[in-house]
């Protein structure tokens, strides 16, 4: 009589919690690990080796035991039943040099236990990064020498000061035909 192997199908989805992200900005990769059964999965490890593209700032599950070293992660459970899962989330920051352009990162679930699927066992998920453009330089205009670039300013103050009091003086002059005679 043969034994019979367990066997465990583990499972992993990876998601981003953006599809797009300037230099400089941060975001999550999430990924989603069940045990599909039919037994439970022993020796459980999560490995993730985030590109360099971005640098991973923290890694959290309230049900894997998950650490780094720069920006390999990896994360373990002793045990999962049939049915039981888990969520890691890796937060990461965009370099503010960055060039852009598009990171897939891929994600893999493996135990000591068989899997008789293993098509379902890495996952992966892209971001776009968008550089970001550099401010454009104004060279700042310095007036040619001996020249004083408020000049033109002050004399056109001058003139409309002029002619605005010139106006009120011609409204305020009376001609001799508007004089009333005195009784």
């Amino acid at each position: 009589v043969t034994p019979l192997t367990a066997l465990a199908d583990l499972a992993i989805v990876k998601t981003a919690s953006v599809e797009q992200v300037g230099a400089g900005g941060g975001f999550d990769w999430v990924l989603d690990v069940e045990n599909l059964g039919p037994a439970p999965a022993v020796d459980v490890v999560v490995g993730d080796l985030v590109p360099a593209a971005v640098t991973v700032t923290g890694v959290s599950s309230t049900f894997f035991s998950c650490s780094n070293v720069g920006n390999d992660v990896t994360c373990t459970r002793p045990s999962m039943a049939v049915g039981a899962s888990g969520t890691i989330t890796i937060s990461v920051i965009v370099p503010t040099d960055s060039a852009g352009g598009v990171v897939d990162n891929l994600g893999r679930v493996e135990a000591s236990t068989p899997d008789p699927n293993l098509d379902n066992n890495s996952d992966d998920a892209s971001v776009v990064i968008v550089a970001q453009i550099p401010p454009t330089s104004v060279a700042p205009t310095i007036p040619a020498t001996g020249s004083n670039s408020t000049e033109p300013v002050l004399k056109t103050a001058l003139v409309l000061l002029m002619l605005g009091g010139l106006g009120l003086i011609a409204a305020r002059r009376r001609r001799p035909d508007e004089v009333k005679p005195t009784v």
